[in-house]
């Protein structure tokens, strides 16, 4: 073993008359510094490395995923969340999370159109209702400084 010092002893006494045999493994380890690369957990200057744009845009999928459901249950379909993100690597090129900064208004528009095409989307602005905030409005809302 490279790292390793194995030493194998033997214990052996005599008690009563009677010898006994007991191996005694003694491991002696030797710790090298070992270098650990630390990986950034987001990628800068993408939605998901700044906190104000990834919140609205989980709120956004947090709606477009309500109205979804609903569309599944009413057309007996699957319920297939990862359409939309599949969908937006087709037509934004990049996954929502990793859309670079400068483009989150494209991502937030794609979001925004795919729950506008819902069929809860689709009544609700026959309605006049307002879908969703703007991220002025969601940041004013939260209480968090506009970033974008």
């Amino acid at each position: 073993m490279s790292g390793n010092n194995q030493k194998n002893l033997f214990n052996v006494s005599n008690v009563g008359g009677n010898l006994n045999y007991a191996p005694q493994n003694k491991i002696t380890i030797h710790n090298h510094p070992t270098k650990v690369e630390v990986q950034e957990k987001y990628i800068p200057g993408t939605i998901e490395a700044d906190p104000d744009l990834s919140a609205y845009l989980q709120h956004l999928l947090a709606i477009y995923n309500k109205f979804f459901s609903f569309d599944c249950q009413a057309k007996n379909m699957k319920k297939d969340y990862s359409r939309i993100r599949r969908k937006a690597v087709e037509v934004i090129g990049y996954q929502l999370e990793k859309t670079p900064a400068d483009d989150a208004e494209k991502a937030f528009d794609f979001v925004r159109k795919e729950i506008a095409g819902t069929i809860l989307g689709k009544k609700k602005l026959k309605a006049g209702e307002h879908l969703v905030s703007t991220f002025e409005e969601f940041n004013a809302k939260h209480g968090k400084k506009t970033s974008a």
